[in-house]
Protein backbone atom coordinates (compact mmCIF):
# COMPACT_ATOMS: atom_id res chain seq x y z
CA UNK A 1 0.00 0.00 0.00
CA UNK A 2 1.38 3.43 -0.61
CA UNK A 3 2.61 5.94 2.07
CA UNK A 4 0.53 8.51 1.92
CA UNK A 5 2.26 12.36 2.91
CA UNK A 6 1.93 13.90 6.07
CA UNK A 7 0.76 17.38 5.13
CA UNK A 8 3.56 18.89 6.55
CA UNK A 9 6.23 16.91 4.11
CA UNK A 10 5.49 19.14 1.32
CA UNK A 11 6.45 18.71 -2.26
CA UNK A 12 9.29 21.22 -3.15
CA UNK A 13 7.47 22.09 -6.30
CA UNK A 14 4.37 22.49 -5.11
CA UNK A 15 6.60 24.87 -2.44
CA UNK A 16 8.09 26.24 -5.24
CA UNK A 17 5.86 27.66 -7.27
CA UNK A 18 3.45 28.47 -3.94
CA UNK A 19 6.45 30.66 -3.47
CA UNK A 20 6.93 32.37 -6.90
CA UNK A 21 3.41 32.87 -8.18
CA UNK A 22 2.53 35.83 -5.60
CA UNK A 23 4.83 37.49 -7.98
CA UNK A 24 4.03 36.18 -11.34
CA UNK A 25 0.91 37.63 -10.59
CA UNK A 26 1.95 41.13 -9.71
CA UNK A 27 4.83 41.35 -12.07
CA UNK A 28 2.64 40.29 -15.04
CA UNK A 29 2.36 43.57 -17.38
CA UNK A 30 4.78 45.59 -15.02
CA UNK A 31 7.10 47.45 -17.21
CA UNK A 32 10.66 46.84 -16.62
CA UNK A 33 14.03 48.35 -17.79
CA UNK A 34 17.21 46.21 -17.96
CA UNK A 35 20.27 47.95 -18.18
CA UNK A 36 22.96 45.16 -19.16
CA UNK A 37 27.05 46.26 -18.88
CA UNK A 38 29.16 45.35 -22.08
CA UNK A 39 31.17 42.67 -19.63
CA UNK A 40 27.70 40.78 -19.24
CA UNK A 41 27.12 40.55 -23.04
CA UNK A 42 30.11 39.43 -24.01
CA UNK A 43 30.13 36.84 -21.12
CA UNK A 44 29.85 33.17 -21.81
CA UNK A 45 26.76 33.11 -19.08
CA UNK A 46 24.52 35.53 -21.37
CA UNK A 47 23.28 32.69 -23.12
CA UNK A 48 21.75 31.44 -20.20
CA UNK A 49 20.73 35.27 -18.86
CA UNK A 50 19.28 35.82 -22.24
CA UNK A 51 16.55 32.60 -21.52
CA UNK A 52 15.97 34.20 -18.54
CA UNK A 53 14.95 37.48 -19.89
CA UNK A 54 12.80 35.90 -22.49
CA UNK A 55 10.91 33.84 -19.79
CA UNK A 56 10.26 37.19 -17.89
CA UNK A 57 8.90 38.62 -21.30
CA UNK A 58 6.77 35.24 -21.89
CA UNK A 59 5.04 35.36 -18.32
CA UNK A 60 3.51 39.12 -19.28
CA UNK A 61 6.24 41.32 -18.09
CA UNK A 62 7.15 44.22 -20.70
CA UNK A 63 10.94 44.37 -21.15
CA UNK A 64 13.16 47.39 -22.04
CA UNK A 65 17.05 46.41 -22.69
CA UNK A 66 19.54 48.45 -23.28
CA UNK A 67 23.27 48.42 -22.90
CA UNK A 68 26.45 49.68 -22.12
CA UNK A 69 29.60 49.42 -23.95
CA UNK A 70 32.31 51.84 -22.76
CA UNK A 71 34.36 49.86 -21.33
CA UNK A 72 34.55 47.88 -24.95
CA UNK A 73 35.07 51.48 -26.81
CA UNK A 74 38.02 52.11 -24.58
CA UNK A 75 39.47 48.85 -25.40
CA UNK A 76 38.66 49.38 -29.13
CA UNK A 77 40.26 52.71 -29.28
CA UNK A 78 43.09 51.24 -27.29
CA UNK A 79 44.09 48.51 -29.43
CA UNK A 80 43.87 50.87 -32.43
CA UNK A 81 46.08 53.27 -31.03
CA UNK A 82 43.84 56.28 -30.92
CA UNK A 83 44.72 58.50 -28.25
CA UNK A 84 41.78 60.20 -26.67
CA UNK A 85 41.04 62.48 -23.55
CA UNK A 86 38.37 62.06 -20.87
CA UNK A 87 36.01 64.42 -19.50
CA UNK A 88 33.61 64.26 -16.78
CA UNK A 89 34.01 60.25 -17.24
CA UNK A 90 33.42 60.73 -20.44
CA UNK A 91 35.55 59.73 -23.10
CA UNK A 92 35.53 63.15 -25.94
CA UNK A 93 34.30 61.36 -29.14
CA UNK A 94 35.99 62.86 -32.63
CA UNK A 95 34.63 61.34 -35.96
CA UNK A 96 37.52 58.40 -35.90
CA UNK A 97 36.48 57.75 -32.58
CA UNK A 98 32.17 57.77 -33.71
CA UNK A 99 33.39 55.30 -36.07
CA UNK A 100 35.08 52.70 -33.77
CA UNK A 101 32.67 53.07 -31.28
CA UNK A 102 29.24 52.59 -34.07
CA UNK A 103 31.30 48.98 -34.99
CA UNK A 104 31.31 48.76 -30.83
CA UNK A 105 27.64 49.53 -30.81
CA UNK A 106 26.89 47.29 -33.44
CA UNK A 107 28.58 43.87 -32.99
CA UNK A 108 26.81 44.16 -29.30
CA UNK A 109 23.61 44.70 -30.65
CA UNK A 110 24.37 41.79 -32.37
CA UNK A 111 25.52 39.53 -29.88
CA UNK A 112 22.16 40.30 -27.82
CA UNK A 113 19.78 39.74 -30.43
CA UNK A 114 21.49 36.27 -31.66
CA UNK A 115 21.26 35.05 -28.23
CA UNK A 116 17.72 36.22 -27.49
CA UNK A 117 16.58 34.86 -31.16
CA UNK A 118 18.44 31.55 -29.79
CA UNK A 119 16.85 30.90 -26.93
CA UNK A 120 13.58 32.49 -28.05
CA UNK A 121 13.40 30.42 -31.22
CA UNK A 122 15.93 27.51 -31.23
CA UNK A 123 15.96 27.11 -27.39
CA UNK A 124 13.96 25.75 -24.59
CA UNK A 125 11.60 27.89 -25.21
CA UNK A 126 10.73 27.57 -28.81
CA UNK A 127 7.49 27.88 -29.47
CA UNK A 128 4.85 28.84 -32.00
CA UNK A 129 4.38 32.46 -30.27
CA UNK A 130 8.19 33.03 -29.88
CA UNK A 131 9.09 36.13 -27.90
CA UNK A 132 10.27 39.24 -31.33
CA UNK A 133 13.27 41.17 -29.73
CA UNK A 134 12.46 44.81 -31.30
CA UNK A 135 15.17 47.39 -31.84
CA UNK A 136 15.01 51.27 -33.60
CA UNK A 137 15.71 54.79 -34.14
CA UNK A 138 14.09 55.50 -30.38
CA UNK A 139 16.47 58.04 -28.94
CA UNK A 140 16.89 61.63 -30.62
CA UNK A 141 20.03 62.94 -29.27
CA UNK A 142 21.64 66.45 -28.72
CA UNK A 143 25.38 67.05 -28.31
CA UNK A 144 26.46 67.55 -24.67
CA UNK A 145 28.68 70.43 -25.92
CA UNK A 146 31.77 71.98 -23.59
CA UNK A 147 32.54 70.76 -20.37
CA UNK A 148 34.94 71.61 -18.19
CA UNK A 149 36.00 73.89 -21.09
CA UNK A 150 36.43 70.68 -23.27
CA UNK A 151 34.76 70.38 -26.51
CA UNK A 152 32.68 67.02 -25.91
CA UNK A 153 31.94 66.74 -29.97
CA UNK A 154 30.16 63.25 -30.49
CA UNK A 155 29.23 62.71 -27.03
CA UNK A 156 25.49 63.17 -26.72
CA UNK A 157 22.91 62.98 -24.72
CA UNK A 158 18.99 62.27 -25.06
CA UNK A 159 16.98 65.34 -26.51
CA UNK A 160 13.65 63.06 -26.80
CA UNK A 161 12.87 59.60 -26.99
CA UNK A 162 9.94 57.49 -29.28
CA UNK A 163 8.22 56.71 -26.60
CA UNK A 164 4.87 55.74 -28.61
CA UNK A 165 7.17 53.53 -30.57
CA UNK A 166 8.57 51.82 -27.45
CA UNK A 167 5.42 51.27 -25.90
CA UNK A 168 3.55 49.82 -29.06
CA UNK A 169 6.33 47.30 -29.05
CA UNK A 170 5.98 46.15 -25.62
CA UNK A 171 2.23 45.88 -26.21
CA UNK A 172 2.73 43.36 -28.70
CA UNK A 173 4.73 41.50 -26.14
CA UNK A 174 7.94 42.34 -28.18
CA UNK A 175 11.22 42.84 -25.58
CA UNK A 176 12.62 46.12 -27.22
CA UNK A 177 16.37 46.85 -27.36
CA UNK A 178 17.56 50.16 -27.01
CA UNK A 179 21.61 51.20 -28.43
CA UNK A 180 23.28 54.08 -26.47
CA UNK A 181 23.80 55.47 -29.43
CA UNK A 182 21.51 58.78 -30.89
CA UNK A 183 20.75 60.18 -33.67
CA UNK A 184 20.68 64.68 -34.32
CA UNK A 185 17.48 65.89 -36.80
CA UNK A 186 19.95 66.42 -39.43
CA UNK A 187 21.33 62.92 -39.03
CA UNK A 188 24.98 63.18 -36.58
CA UNK A 189 25.33 60.17 -34.49
CA UNK A 190 26.12 60.70 -30.67
CA UNK A 191 27.69 58.57 -28.33
CA UNK A 192 25.40 58.27 -25.09
CA UNK A 193 26.19 57.23 -21.69
CA UNK A 194 24.08 53.71 -21.25
CA UNK A 195 22.87 54.00 -17.66
CA UNK A 196 21.73 57.56 -17.77
CA UNK A 197 19.79 56.16 -21.13
CA UNK A 198 18.03 53.63 -19.19
CA UNK A 199 17.74 56.03 -16.11
CA UNK A 200 15.68 58.17 -19.18
CA UNK A 201 13.73 55.44 -20.97
CA UNK A 202 12.49 54.23 -17.21
CA UNK A 203 11.27 57.40 -16.22
CA UNK A 204 9.83 58.01 -19.26
CA UNK A 205 7.80 54.89 -19.72
CA UNK A 206 6.84 55.04 -16.20
CA UNK A 207 8.92 51.63 -15.19
CA UNK A 208 8.30 49.83 -12.10
CA UNK A 209 11.92 48.60 -11.97
CA UNK A 210 15.14 49.31 -13.25
CA UNK A 211 16.93 46.34 -13.25
CA UNK A 212 21.03 46.36 -13.34
CA UNK A 213 22.97 43.71 -14.13
CA UNK A 214 26.72 43.65 -14.01
CA UNK A 215 29.71 42.23 -13.18
CA UNK A 216 29.69 43.32 -9.87
CA UNK A 217 27.94 41.51 -6.42
CA UNK A 218 25.92 44.91 -5.71
CA UNK A 219 25.99 47.66 -3.38
CA UNK A 220 28.24 47.50 -0.35
CA UNK A 221 28.11 49.10 3.29
CA UNK A 222 30.98 50.99 4.67
CA UNK A 223 32.10 48.09 6.59
CA UNK A 224 32.17 45.74 3.37
CA UNK A 225 28.95 44.22 3.26
CA UNK A 226 26.88 43.38 1.27
CA UNK A 227 23.59 45.35 1.03
CA UNK A 228 20.12 43.75 0.07
CA UNK A 229 18.10 46.96 1.07
CA UNK A 230 18.87 50.19 1.06
CA UNK A 231 16.69 53.80 0.59
CA UNK A 232 17.89 56.63 -1.48
CA UNK A 233 19.05 58.91 1.61
CA UNK A 234 21.50 55.55 2.50
CA UNK A 235 22.25 55.40 -1.26
CA UNK A 236 23.04 59.00 -1.41
CA UNK A 237 25.52 58.83 1.94
CA UNK A 238 27.25 56.04 0.59
CA UNK A 239 28.14 58.12 -2.93
CA UNK A 240 30.01 60.42 -0.71
CA UNK A 241 31.82 58.26 1.22
CA UNK A 242 33.13 56.28 -1.92
CA UNK A 243 33.33 52.82 0.02
CA UNK A 244 32.35 51.13 -3.78
CA UNK A 245 34.15 50.79 -6.89
CA UNK A 246 33.94 53.78 -9.41
CA UNK A 247 31.49 52.04 -11.66
CA UNK A 248 28.68 51.09 -9.17
CA UNK A 249 28.88 54.32 -7.69
CA UNK A 250 28.28 55.09 -11.10
CA UNK A 251 25.28 53.17 -11.19
CA UNK A 252 24.17 53.59 -7.85
CA UNK A 253 23.75 57.39 -8.78
CA UNK A 254 21.72 56.86 -11.90
CA UNK A 255 19.58 54.49 -9.40
CA UNK A 256 19.07 57.18 -7.32
CA UNK A 257 17.73 59.14 -9.99
CA UNK A 258 15.46 57.17 -11.13
CA UNK A 259 14.16 56.41 -7.93
CA UNK A 260 13.49 59.77 -7.07
CA UNK A 261 11.85 60.75 -10.39
CA UNK A 262 9.01 57.67 -10.01
CA UNK A 263 10.56 54.80 -10.47
CA UNK A 264 9.69 52.08 -7.70
CA UNK A 265 12.51 49.96 -7.36
CA UNK A 266 16.22 49.77 -8.56
CA UNK A 267 17.86 46.58 -8.53
CA UNK A 268 21.87 45.53 -8.24
CA UNK A 269 22.31 41.89 -9.65
CA UNK A 270 25.56 39.98 -10.22
CA UNK A 271 24.95 38.65 -13.92
CA UNK A 272 27.35 36.09 -13.49
CA UNK A 273 25.51 34.01 -10.96
CA UNK A 274 22.66 31.69 -12.86
CA UNK A 275 19.50 32.51 -12.72
CA UNK A 276 19.96 35.70 -10.34
CA UNK A 277 17.76 37.61 -12.15
CA UNK A 278 14.65 35.37 -11.73
CA UNK A 279 15.78 34.60 -7.62
CA UNK A 280 15.92 38.39 -7.45
CA UNK A 281 12.35 39.18 -9.03
CA UNK A 282 10.94 35.56 -7.13
CA UNK A 283 12.08 35.27 -3.58
CA UNK A 284 11.15 37.09 -1.18
CA UNK A 285 15.04 38.34 -0.28
CA UNK A 286 16.48 37.84 -3.85
CA UNK A 287 20.15 37.96 -4.10
CA UNK A 288 21.00 41.22 -4.97
CA UNK A 289 20.45 45.30 -3.97
CA UNK A 290 17.57 46.71 -4.00
CA UNK A 291 16.80 50.70 -4.03
CA UNK A 292 13.91 52.15 -3.23
CA UNK A 293 12.72 55.83 -2.52
CA UNK A 294 10.12 54.32 -0.42
CA UNK A 295 9.65 51.54 2.75
CA UNK A 296 10.18 48.47 1.78
CA UNK A 297 7.66 46.97 4.63
CA UNK A 298 4.83 48.42 5.54
CA UNK A 299 1.91 47.33 8.23
CA UNK A 300 -1.56 47.94 6.90
CA UNK A 301 -5.47 47.06 7.40
CA UNK A 302 -6.04 43.67 5.36
CA UNK A 303 -7.87 44.08 2.40
CA UNK A 304 -9.99 41.27 0.37
CA UNK A 305 -6.69 41.14 -2.20
CA UNK A 306 -4.77 39.68 1.09
CA UNK A 307 -7.00 37.04 1.81
CA UNK A 308 -5.23 34.08 0.02
CA UNK A 309 -1.83 36.03 1.30
CA UNK A 310 -2.87 35.80 4.71
CA UNK A 311 -4.68 31.50 4.24
CA UNK A 312 -1.21 30.46 2.51
CA UNK A 313 0.63 32.52 5.63
CA UNK A 314 -0.73 30.56 8.14
CA UNK A 315 -1.45 27.27 6.04
CA UNK A 316 1.39 25.41 7.85
CA UNK A 317 0.81 26.77 11.42
CA UNK A 318 -2.65 25.58 11.00
CA UNK A 319 -1.73 22.16 9.95
CA UNK A 320 1.18 21.93 12.81
CA UNK A 321 -1.86 22.92 15.24
CA UNK A 322 -0.43 26.00 16.53
CA UNK A 323 -3.40 27.82 14.87
CA UNK A 324 -6.88 27.41 14.79
CA UNK A 325 -8.20 26.52 11.21
CA UNK A 326 -9.88 29.01 9.04
CA UNK A 327 -11.59 28.81 5.94
CA UNK A 328 -11.73 31.30 3.02
CA UNK A 329 -14.62 32.42 3.78
CA UNK A 330 -14.05 32.86 7.37
CA UNK A 331 -10.67 35.15 6.81
CA UNK A 332 -13.05 37.54 4.49
CA UNK A 333 -15.32 37.38 6.83
CA UNK A 334 -13.01 38.91 9.41
CA UNK A 335 -10.75 40.89 7.28
CA UNK A 336 -11.71 43.99 8.85
CA UNK A 337 -10.42 42.89 11.52
CA UNK A 338 -6.34 41.75 10.53
CA UNK A 339 -3.83 43.65 10.06
CA UNK A 340 -0.68 42.59 7.37
CA UNK A 341 2.88 43.14 6.72
CA UNK A 342 3.88 43.61 3.35
CA UNK A 343 7.23 43.25 1.97
CA UNK A 344 7.26 43.65 -2.35
CA UNK A 345 3.48 43.24 -2.68
CA UNK A 346 3.43 39.55 -0.66
CA UNK A 347 1.89 39.22 2.75
CA UNK A 348 4.72 37.92 5.29
CA UNK A 349 2.86 38.34 8.30
CA UNK A 350 -0.47 38.98 10.21
CA UNK A 351 -2.31 39.44 13.16
CA UNK A 352 -6.19 40.20 14.29
CA UNK A 353 -8.06 42.26 16.77
CA UNK A 354 -11.42 41.41 17.56
CA UNK A 355 -13.39 43.73 19.96
CA UNK A 356 -15.73 41.23 22.64
CA UNK A 357 -17.27 44.64 24.66
CA UNK A 358 -16.23 48.09 25.73
CA UNK A 359 -13.08 47.00 27.44
CA UNK A 360 -11.47 43.79 26.46
CA UNK A 361 -10.31 42.66 23.25
CA UNK A 362 -8.96 39.84 21.85
CA UNK A 363 -5.00 38.97 19.95
CA UNK A 364 -5.39 36.66 17.44
CA UNK A 365 -3.81 34.60 14.43
CA UNK A 366 -0.56 35.81 15.13
CA UNK A 367 1.38 34.46 12.23
CA UNK A 368 5.06 35.36 10.54
CA UNK A 369 6.82 33.97 7.23
CA UNK A 370 9.04 31.61 8.77
CA UNK A 371 12.08 33.47 6.80
CA UNK A 372 11.12 36.39 8.81
CA UNK A 373 11.03 35.03 12.11
CA UNK A 374 14.22 36.58 13.21
CA UNK A 375 12.69 40.10 12.11
CA UNK A 376 10.71 41.44 14.71
CA UNK A 377 8.09 40.89 12.49
CA UNK A 378 5.75 39.78 15.32
CA UNK A 379 6.76 42.78 17.87
CA UNK A 380 6.40 44.76 15.47
CA UNK A 381 2.64 43.36 14.47
CA UNK A 382 1.72 43.05 18.25
CA UNK A 383 3.03 46.65 18.91
CA UNK A 384 0.46 47.53 16.23
CA UNK A 385 -2.39 45.38 17.53
CA UNK A 386 -2.14 47.06 21.26
CA UNK A 387 -2.15 50.92 19.58
CA UNK A 388 -5.21 49.86 17.48
CA UNK A 389 -6.90 48.89 21.10
CA UNK A 390 -6.27 51.43 22.87
CA UNK A 391 -7.38 53.64 20.18
CA UNK A 392 -10.69 51.84 20.58
CA UNK A 393 -10.33 52.99 24.62
CA UNK A 394 -9.86 48.96 25.58
CA UNK A 395 -8.14 48.32 28.78
CA UNK A 396 -7.41 44.69 28.45
CA UNK A 397 -6.19 42.54 25.99
CA UNK A 398 -6.56 38.30 25.82
CA UNK A 399 -5.01 35.83 24.04
CA UNK A 400 -5.19 32.01 23.80
CA UNK A 401 -2.04 30.02 22.53
CA UNK A 402 -0.98 26.29 22.55
CA UNK A 403 2.76 26.69 21.34
CA UNK A 404 3.56 30.40 22.14
CA UNK A 405 2.77 31.35 26.03
CA UNK A 406 6.57 32.21 26.53
CA UNK A 407 6.68 34.42 23.76
CA UNK A 408 3.84 36.36 24.63
CA UNK A 409 4.35 36.23 28.67
CA UNK A 410 8.14 38.14 27.07
CA UNK A 411 5.76 40.92 25.81
CA UNK A 412 3.79 41.56 29.16
CA UNK A 413 0.88 39.23 28.87
CA UNK A 414 0.40 37.14 32.32
CA UNK A 415 -1.29 34.15 32.55
CA UNK A 416 -4.78 33.30 33.56
CA UNK A 417 -7.82 30.88 33.58
CA UNK A 418 -10.49 30.59 31.31
CA UNK A 419 -12.78 31.94 33.74
CA UNK A 420 -10.99 35.59 33.43
CA UNK A 421 -12.19 35.88 29.52
CA UNK A 422 -15.18 37.74 28.14
CA UNK A 423 -18.76 35.71 28.58
CA UNK A 424 -19.37 34.74 25.29
CA UNK A 425 -15.65 33.31 24.63
CA UNK A 426 -16.07 31.16 28.01
CA UNK A 427 -18.62 29.58 25.82
CA UNK A 428 -16.59 29.36 22.50
CA UNK A 429 -13.56 27.86 24.60
CA UNK A 430 -12.85 24.58 22.95
CA UNK A 431 -11.33 22.07 25.79
CA UNK A 432 -10.05 20.06 23.24
CA UNK A 433 -7.36 22.52 22.24
CA UNK A 434 -6.34 23.45 25.64
CA UNK A 435 -5.51 26.86 24.93
CA UNK A 436 -3.35 28.44 27.43
CA UNK A 437 -4.71 31.69 27.71
CA UNK A 438 -3.12 35.06 28.67
CA UNK A 439 -3.86 38.79 29.53
CA UNK A 440 -2.55 42.33 29.35
CA UNK A 441 -3.53 45.47 30.99
CA UNK A 442 -2.79 48.30 28.66
CA UNK A 443 -5.15 51.04 30.11
CA UNK A 444 -1.85 51.81 31.85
Amino acid sequence: MKKLSSPLELDPTISLLREVSPYFLSHRAKKFVVYLDGGTILSDSFRGLARDLILLSAVGIRITVVFGANQQIAERLEAKGITTATVADRIVMDRECMVEASEVIGAMRLAIESNFSFVSRAGALRGSDATKVSSGNFVTAKACGVLEGVDTLFCGEVRSLDITGIESRLNSGDVVLVSPIGYSPVGEIFDIKGSDLAVEIAQSIKAEKLIFLTECDGVFSTDGMLLKQLGTELGASLLASGVNCSYTEELLGAAIRACESGVQRAHFIDSQSDGAILKELFTRDGVGTMLSDAPFDSIRTAADMDILGILELIRPMQESGALVGRSFDLVGKDIDNFIVMIREDTVVACAALYLHDETDGEVACVAVHEDYRGDDFGDLLLMEIEKRALERQLSNLFVMTTQASHWFQERGYSLCEKEDLPHQKQIEYDSSRNSIVLKKSISN
